[in-house]
């Protein structure tokens, strides 16, 4: 772990976990908190705003089977979004607090 300390408290900077995941940006109270990047894997990572350690507001989800960009809610899209599969699809929507895919606006 490294970063600035600000009245011995991690308020921006660099973790890296035992599970070989990569935490760059804000924090609070030792969690993730503000903009920043969490990397999962080479494939997979979050970028985006953070809250209380998950994905809240605007952001990005890159994963090996795609992308998802929009509005994130405690780590789910919650909100308007779009979802790009890597065999070309685009899915762009409202999703509610479920999941549930509501007002689709385009399915390519």
């Amino acid at each position: 772990m490294a970063g600035l300390w600000e009245n011995g408290e991690l308020t921006s900077g660099s973790l890296l976990m035992q599970t070989g995941s990569k935490y760059v940006g804000k924090f609070k109270e030792m969690k993730f908190h503000g903009k920043g990047v969490l990397t999962l894997s080479e494939e997979s990572h979050l970028i985006g705003n953070f809250s209380e350690g998950k994905l809240n507001g605007s952001g990005v989800m890159n994963t090996e089977n795609g992308m998802m960009e929009g509005t994130f809610k405690d780590g789910d899209l919650e909100g308007s979004g779009t979802i790009f599969i890597k065999e070309g699809n685009i899915i762009s929507g409202r999703w509610d607090q479920e999941g549930s895919l509501k007002d689709i606006k385009k399915i390519v």
